[in-house]
């Protein structure tokens, strides 16, 4: 994060969230800075926090968090294009797709009439 914040240094700066998974063990940590929103969709929903801040204008410490996946659990990033607060019950119907089309619902049904977003998805099967 720090590698990325001194080569943005003097740009309009951006946000971002770095995640790596052990696909053998589901271990997962994340970071994030900026409006990036991390959650776990599945039995144990979680949601993972970024720091506030501009990646190569200012920036807080990094703070990490780790997460152990469950198989089948969804992992679903994205922008704040979308919106932040939604309940899993309002996408049940999204949650058994491809993660393909869990991104796509996601952003069909949460995104922002007045903002740009992106979403990704994944799956975990070990």
């Amino acid at each position: 994060m720090q590698g990325l914040h001194e080569h943005l240094r003097g740009t309009q700066g951006a946000v971002a969230a770095f995640c790596w998974l052990d696909i053998n063990t589901g271990d997962l940590a994340y970071a994030g800075i900026g409006n990036i929103t991390a959650r776990i969709l599945g039995p144990r929903a979680f949601k993972m926090v970024s720091r506030d801040g501009v990646i190569g204008y200012r920036i807080p410490s990094v703070k990490g968090q780790k997460y152990n996946f469950y198989p089948g659990d969804i992992l679903v990033m994205h922008s704040d294009g979308v919106r932040e607060h939604f309940n899993t019950l309002d996408c049940t119907s999204l949650l058994s797709g491809t993660a393909e089309t869990i991104a796509k619902g996601v952003l069909e049904k949460f995104g922002k009439q007045d903002d740009d977003a992106s979403c990704i998805a994944m799956r975990f099967l070990p």
